[in-house]
């Protein structure tokens, strides 16, 4: 968590850190960026029990509940991770998965022609990020 929320990490680096350290998940496997994903995502680590996040009526398939309906229990055994570390992970990952609007896609490819004079896919390769 520490990693993630204060370095520009992300879940497969972590992974790759953690098994150049010879470090196993519990299964005995190495790390892979979902385990990581996962363990980043979970209440857990700052004590809330989360459950409830699946329905099936009546021997029908299971379905996914939203995540406004799950149910969750705070303080439901000691955390492990800080609120606030865990917060801000949760703000990272979000604007890490949130796409950009169209104004804000326009702006970044006008700031590219500002900085190379010219907008081409090696161009686009280069300031993937600007």
């Amino acid at each position: 968590f520490e990693w993630y929320a204060t370095q520009s990490v992300t879940g497969a680096a972590i992974a790759r850190r953690l098994n150049d350290f010879g470090l196993r998940n519990r299964h005995g496997r190495p790390w892979q960026a979902q385990n990581i994903r996962r363990i980043l995502r979970s209440e857990a680590y700052i004590g809330t029990n989360v459950y409830s996040r699946t329905s099936s009526k009546l021997d029908g398939k299971w379905e996914q509940v939203p995540p406004h309906d799950w149910i969750r229990v705070e303080d439901a055994f000691e955390p492990v991770v800080e609120r606030r570390v865990f917060t801000a992970v949760q703000k990272r990952m979000d604007s890490a998965r949130r796409k950009p609007t169209r104004e804000e896609m326009l702006d970044g490819l006008h700031k590219v022609i500002r900085r190379a004079g010219e907008l081409n896919q090696a161009t686009l390769k280069r300031y993937r990020s600007a």
